[in-house]
């Protein structure tokens, strides 16, 4: 009999095993997948088609932090990427091709390129990695350094938050877009209250000041706007990425401030309506999505999430 909770490859979902792969999430709904799982590396935060693939970033309570590589339609693991803070030991795959990496770290963040380019940002390793697939073996092509960026006093955190004694500070790149031409990333910088825009050939960077712990980053509005969510800021940010200059931050929550000790709403993911230029906000904190037209710098209203009428906040949305 499979364990689910030690799968190494995929498995066929039939009412004889359905018990196996359904949860009850702590907000009472039932969660039961239907056609075919597989399982990840610990903590799964981030998946994105790559290719006929599908890349996904897990960075769970493990030594290795960890990108695997499935077949988009079998869910049948192609390859994996192991990062490591330190020298690597002997990494066991299973028979996968296997790349494995010293003093280097993936955070959340993954993004699709041209000609077959996968982008993770590093987080602590403060680079962004960029990956291909050679002979259907993962190959590091290159890594983006980042730099941090002082922002002003008056804003939160309203100092370093890195808690790195000693150690350099970080930029903590998070999420990743890459730009309609393909010729620039997109990458918010958590420690530095920071996006900077990265030409993919060169690799100058340019940085803008956008707000508190920018999380997540999109385009919107045929490419004409970015927004990132400030998960510090109860706010988000549009941006004009072609002359990098923040058009106006928009609240999606109270102010905030040295008077506000409230926790905020937590703006974090991110989903533009495609050929438009509104832009939903998932508000984590508080169960809800706000709805942002970035063309008129407003918010156009807001979505209760909560698993049933008057639940406290607990769904905590956030993808």
């Amino acid at each position: 009999m499979i364990n689910p909770r030690n799968m190494t490859g995929p498995l066929a979902v039939t009412p004889a095993n359905t018990d196996w792969v359904t949860h009850v999430l702590p907000t009472g709904r039932i969660v039961s997948p239907v056609g075919t799982v597989s399982g990840t590396p610990n903590f799964a935060t981030d998946i994105v088609p790559y290719g006929y693939r599908l890349a996904v970033l897990a960075n769970g309570a493990t030594k290795a932090e960890t990108i695997s590589i499935f077949d988009a339609k079998s869910l049948r693991k192609m390859g994996i990427l192991a990062a490591y803070k330190k020298t690597p030991p002997e990494f066991g795959s299973r028979g996968v091709p296997a790349l494995t990496m010293s003093r280097q770290n993936f955070f959340q963040g993954l993004a699709t390129g041209p000609n077959g380019v996968l982008y993770a940002a590093g987080g602590d390793s403060n680079d962004i990695a960029a990956f291909t697939l050679k002979n259907n073996k993962p190959a590091l092509l290159r890594r983006y350094p980042l730099l941090w960026q002082p922002f002003p006093k008056d804003q939160y955190p309203y100092g370093y938050q890195g808690h790195h004694i000693h150690q350099p500070r970080l930029f903590y790149p998070d999420a990743i877009a890459v730009g309609p031409a393909g010729k620039h990333l997109y990458v918010t910088g958590m420690l530095s209250n920071s996006l900077a825009r990265m030409d993919l050939k060169t690799g100058q960077t340019e940085y803008l000041n956008v707000g508190p712990y920018p999380f997540a980053v999109t385009f919107a509005d045929g490419g004409k706007r970015l927004v990132v969510s400030l998960w510090g800021g109860n706010a988000v940010a549009v941006v004009d990425p072609h002359a990098m200059k923040l058009l106006r931050t928009v609240r999606v929550g109270p102010p905030t401030g040295p008077g506000n000790t409230q926790a905020g709403v937590h703006p974090t993911a991110l989903a533009a309506v495609p050929h438009g230029p509104n832009v939903f906000v998932a508000l984590a904190n508080v169960d809800r999505i706000a709805e942002v037209d970035t063309a008129t710098l407003q918010v156009k209203g807001y979505i209760n999430d909560s698993p049933y009428p008057h639940a406290p906040p607990a769904a905590i949305p956030m993808v």
